[in-house]
């Protein structure tokens, strides 16, 4: 199952979003594979997973998830509505939706939209493995190893495997007490998943065994054997959710030798969660080769996160300067991947206008006249900010052009400065190769291109 086409009508903080998940023209698959979306704080990011999480969780899951539906409707508004249309493995679409009203309670919920379930529920009641939907919430918690006997055998595993999107005290499914169950089940050829999936999408870590004394997972370090419980809070969380995704779809896929392979869909709020930006870089690529046919939702607040999206993968979440404040979708329609982080971070994406700290901003803002010795001074040793060669390149290159087409002044002028060279640290000049690069050579000037933020702003665009 992917989804193809997403729409939210008044629900929370959202009055109107349509998302289509169909991919560019070229594409050879049948939906886009990756959707990232970015968005400050508490402007419906998470709506948006927990959306599609409801619509797909089935009668059975409903109850378990949203308690009070009149909690979902947009404030003053008196009717909602989620509605998607997906396509089946075989290709087939299918339209299904959720309709809200105020007032309502659950039953008359369900009363309400048990016609459009029905198709849902009949594939689900065929099996358990129909539209796999797993979706992990920020408050994805870490669990012990005898956290399981904890959790209730009365909720339907659909429902456990979306259950962070909407609960903060939901526990996830211990990687833990699972790797010890397959290695007694299985020995070690119980555990070759577990480990070729985590060394794979671990950084810098790599999973050793099970220390059977003391019930506990081994990872190698730069510091040495550690367990589980003694890693990063970021490793922890990347290990708890991907362990819980791991054990949800082996149970499901039983029958597959590499479970991995299957299809699902895949729901991941704030992706990046504890996560340093060296890291940040590579998570998405590392987890679309480790789940090479899932699709992939996920938000962000990281520059870092949205740089790796390709062609039509970023969605931004903006609140419009309108009297209703409301909020809207915008498609960024080029490629993040061929910006550099300084040009994504301050694009209209982000909404930052520049890369100083807003200290220096501020005493750059104001007038000279009113400035102190002492902000002068510290403007004055501000670094210049370092360009990439292409862009110095350019710049030697229109330099030239514009030399070329002007009468040589070098008489009133006194002795031509190297071209390329520029001020460095404290007055010092620094050419491209003092800095560290290749001085430039015997230039073909390329064609000049609009500045980035430039780029930036005729790719953002709404929908």
């Amino acid at each position: 199952m992917f989804l193809r086409h997403l729409t939210l009508e008044n629900i929370r903080s959202i009055e109107s979003l349509d998302i289509d998940f169909t991919p560019p023209e070229d594409s050879v698959d049948p939906v886009r594979r990756w959707t990232c979306i970015l968005g400050e704080n508490g402007i419906g990011k998470s709506t948006i997973l927990r959306a599609i999480g409801l619509l797909l969780a089935g009668s059975e899951t409903l109850p378990k998830v949203i308690d009070d539906p009149t909690r979902w409707l947009r404030l003053k508004a008196k009717t909602g509505r989620i509605s998607a249309q997906i396509a089946t493995q075989e290709g087939e679409v299918r339209d299904i939706s959720l309709d809200f009203k105020a007032k309502d309670t659950l039953t008359a919920f369900l009363k309400r939209n048990e016609a459009t379930l029905k198709p849902l529920d009949a594939a689900l009641r065929h099996t358990a493995r129909s539209y796999f939907t797993a979706g992990y919430g920020v408050s994805r918690r870490f669990p012990s190893p005898d956290g399981d006997k904890f959790q209730s055998s009365s909720v339907p595993p659909r429902a456990a495997s979306i259950a962070t999107l909407f609960r903060g005290d939901s526990c996830l499914r211990s990687i833990e007490s699972w790797a010890m169950d397959l290695h007694y089940r299985k020995g070690s050829a119980g555990l070759s998943m577990i480990r070729q999936a985590l060394n794979a999408l671990l950084p810098e870590v790599k999973f050793h065994g099970i220390d059977k004394d003391n019930r506990q997972l081994l990872f190698n370090t730069a510091d040495g054997r550690v367990p589980l419980a003694l890693l990063s809070d970021g490793y922890q969380s990347i290990i708890s959710w991907y362990g819980d995704l791991l054990f949800r779809i082996t149970e499901s896929f039983q029958d597959y030798k590499k479970p991995q392979e299957a299809r699902g869909l895949l729901l991941l709020d704030e992706i990046d969660l504890h996560l340093h930006p060296k890291w940040q870089r590579r998570v998405i690529d590392h987890i679309r080769t480790t789940l090479p046919h899932f699709q992939f939702i996920a938000t962000t607040h990281s520059p870092l996160t949205a740089q790796q999206c390709g062609e039509a993968e970023l969605y931004v979440l903006k609140r419009e300067e309108d009297k209703k404040h409301s909020v809207r979708l915008h498609h960024y329609e080029g490629s993040p991947d061929f910006l550099r982080i300084d040009q994504l971070l301050v694009s209209p994406i982000f909404g930052i206008e520049t890369g100083m700290s807003l200290r220096i901003q501020a005493m750059r803002e104001k007038p000279a006249a009113l400035r102190t010795a002492y902000e002068e001074e510290t403007l004055r040793s501000v670094p210049r900010p370092r360009v990439d060669q292409e862009t110095e390149d350019e710049k030697v290159a229109l330099l030239r052009e514009l030399r070329a087409s002007r009468p040589s002044r070098k008489a009133a002028v006194g002795p031509a400065r190297k071209v390329g060279a520029s001020a460095g640290p404290a007055g010092r000049s620094m050419s491209p190769a003092r800095a560290g690069r290749p001085g430039p050579a015997a230039y073909i000037p390329p064609p000049v291109r609009p500045s980035g933020r430039d780029l930036i702003s005729a790719a953002f665009k709404a929908k």
